[in-house]
Order: structure tokens, then sequence, then C-alpha cells
């Protein structure tokens, strides 16, 4: 069984409640929904639906502001009264509703054990979500039910929706699904939001303040909910393997994500890997170099990408995307799509930061007239990009298996 978890506030009056309410429905199996003392009728258009999955409560004075942990510890305390070992529970606000492929995909994704995080498209409109800076990042919502208590004690408000006890899970799955928040919608709310946030009298020392400030460009970077999937360039490089690893064997042979071509580059490789590379059935690799005559002293990974930019860097701009993958760990269909719908400048996998992803626009930003792909002639920004993100490990959603971040500031 699937359990929401939800808090309301005067939602009525802000005029998603209804589509939300639908949706929530239409997605948990039963939703546990605490009313925060509105002073609209959000309390009673929902008590009114009298829907047996809805178990609708509601707190005696607005207490989000003050004391959101109390809060979300009285929601979770409502949940243990009805859910049970192998039930789920997942968070979801007020202002955020899940896209089509909730239903079908929650399904795969509940055969796991962890916790799993969602894509967050911030509406700026009807249509478009927002997609610059850190705006549309991964959030962390759904978890196992285990019968254990609340425990969190963090003061103020925009503290951790999920008990305490998730906290130990070491497998986090990024899923395919879209959840919409709708907060920033329109530029009304935009504000209203923004003078929430700021409210905050811990706001200013962490490290989303400056992100905040974002609220307010004049030309931010927005994509269509329907849009295609991007042209994406995935390039593995296999260094020093002696046989290719059978996730990956099995991804190539497999994998059918729109809109991809595949480069392979090998050196120092077993005869038993470069014949098993020979014998692949991979459809949408358009490419396979080995490269023998590296000296040992320069047969290093950097190397071996640095050729990859020289024999690509007039196709580079071809692409949306860019993604190079250490080919000693495996791939799977889910890793290379999650980094392919991330949608930031540059993104990698902080397990072992052994996948990177560089968006269009910055390749055009720093390939230099010959091609190369260079900062300030000095380094390639693959180089760049691993000792940028080496020294910001835990600098936002350092708990998730990508790390999204604006490269335009971090790199000068």
């Amino acid at each position: 069984m699937l359990i929401g978890m939800s808090l309301v506030h005067n939602d009525k009056s802000k005029g998603w409640l209804e589509k939300w309410i639908k949706r929530g429905i239409e997605c948990f199996d039963k939703w546990v929904i605490c009313d925060d003392f509105s002073s609209d009728d959000t309390y009673e258009y929902i008590k009114k639906l009298n829907n047996d999955k809805i178990i609708l409560i509601r707190t005696n004075k607005e207490t989000f502001k003050e004391n959101e942990n109390l809060i979300r510890s009285i929601l979770w305390n409502k949940v243990k009264e009805i859910a049970n070992e192998n039930d789920w529970v997942m968070c979801l606000d007020s202002d955020e509703i899940p896209c089509e492929e909730f239903e079908k995909s929650m399904k795969i994704m509940i055969k796991n054990k962890g916790v799993i995080a969602f894509k967050k498209l911030e509406m700026w409109n009807e249509n478009e979500y927002r997609i610059d800076g850190l705006w549309s990042n991964y959030f962390v919502r759904a978890f196992p039910f285990e019968d254990k208590d609340w425990t969190n004690k963090e003061a103020g408000f925009h503290n951790s929706q999920l008990p305490a006890y998730t906290k130990n899970y070491t497998t986090l799955i990024n899923s395919d699904i879209r959840i919409m928040h709708l907060a920033y919608q329109t530029p009304e709310l935009r504000k209203t939001k923004y003078d929430f946030m700021m409210s905050n009298p811990q706001q200013k020392q962490d490290v989303t303040y400056y992100h905040l400030q974002s609220v307010f460009d004049q030309n931010p970077k927005l994509k269509s909910v329907d849009a295609s999937m991007p042209k994406t360039l995935l390039t593995i490089f296999f260094y020093n393997l002696y046989e290719l690893p059978v996730q990956t064997k099995h991804f190539l042979e497999t994998t059918k994500i729109p809109n991809q071509d595949i480069v392979i580059y090998a050196t120092k490789c077993s005869a038993k890997l470069l014949q098993e590379l020979e014998n692949l059935n991979c459809k949408q690799c358009i490419d396979y170099k080995v490269i023998n005559s590296m000296p040992d002293k320069e047969a290093s990974e950097f190397k071996l990408k640095n050729n990859f930019f020289i024999d690509y860097s007039n196709k580079l701009l071809d692409y949306d995307i860019v993604l190079m993958a250490n080919g000693h760990k495996p791939l799977n269909e889910q890793l290379v799509y999650h980094h392919i719908i991330c949608e930031k400048d540059c993104m990698l996998d902080v397990s072992d930061y052994n996948f990177i992803g560089i968006m269009r626009d910055i390749l055009a930003k720093y390939l230099d007239a010959k091609g190369y792909l260079y900062i300030k002639n000095t380094e390639p920004i693959f180089i760049q990009i691993a000792r940028v993100i080496s020294l910001m490990r835990y600098y936002i959603w350092g708990t998730v298996s990508m790390v999204p971040f604006p490269i335009n500031n971090a790199i000068k």
C-alpha cells in the first residue's frame, strides 16, 4: 500500500486545491492530510468530499511557521495508525502534482529497498518549468514504512519531511517520476514564496540563499513539460579492463533511450574485452575506437577523454548534452536516463565521480576557436569540473546521487 502524507494551509484560495486532491486520490491507496488551521475553506472542501481514501485531521492553531517539526510529527503519528510492514509512505506538499507516469513507475520503484527521489519541475507558467541554476532538481519524498518515532528535532520551518530513521538508508533511487511544483507558477506566487522563505531567520545562513535571489531573474531558462528527449552523446571510456561489466553489456545491447548516440573508447584493455566490444549488437553505437599507441606514462583516463575531445570537437554542438562515463563501473538505462533529464549545466555521480555530463550551452561557451574544450587555455573542462566538484561534495543535495550546480558561477 502506498500512503500519502500531506500538509495543507489556505490552498483553496490559491486555485489548485481541486486539481491537487483529484491527482492525489488517483496516486495513493490511503492519504493522511493535516490542515494547518486554514482560514479559508480548504478544510471544509476536503471534508465535504467524504472520500474513503482520505484521513483528514486539523491543528487547533496555525503551527507550521513556528514549529514545522511538531506538525509533521503529528502527521506521522497518524500515518503510523494505518500503516503496516511493507507499506510505502510518500510526502506530497499541497503545491505539488505528480505527472502522468507516477502510477506506472511507482509500482516498479517500490520493489526496491531505499528512499526514492523525484524530479521536481519548478513550474514558471502553466506549461513550462525553469531549469537554469539550481532550479528543478531532485528531491527525496518516498520511503518504506517502519514503525518508528519521528525523532527529528529541527526548529523553525522548511525542515525534513521524512522521519529520522530514513537517514539510515544507504540506497537512494532517482526515479523517472516528475512532480510539478506550482509555488512559483506566476509572478505573484513567486513574490509570495520568496517573502515566505526569507522570513525564516535561518535562511540567510542556508546554502539556498543565493539560489533564492534568482527568483526575480528577468530571463530564466524555461522548458516545456511536453518537450522531447534531448539529443545525447554518451561516451564510455574503457581503460585497463579485463572484461565488460555484465550490466554495461546488457545496457549497450538493449538501450532504447530516444535521441541517444553512443561512442566507445578503449585502451590498455584485454583481448577478451576488445572482442566483446567487437561482437556487441549496440544499435545506438556510432563509433568504436581502440587506442593502442598511447605510451604507458600517458595511459590515463584523462588522456583518453582528451582524445575524445580532439576527435569530436567539431561535432559536440550537434548534441544537447554530452555524457562521459568511466567503463569500470556498471552502466544501466536508469543511470544514463537520469543524467539526461537532470537538465543542469553540469552533473556527476557523487558516489565515485565516475559520470560527468555537460549541457550544450556550456559546451558552446567553452569551445575555443580551434574547437578544443578548454577554459582560459589551461586544462580540459572535464578536469576543471572534477576539481570544482571535489571541493563541493556537500554543496547542496549532497545525499542524492546527482549533484547539479550552476557551472557559470562555479568556474571562473
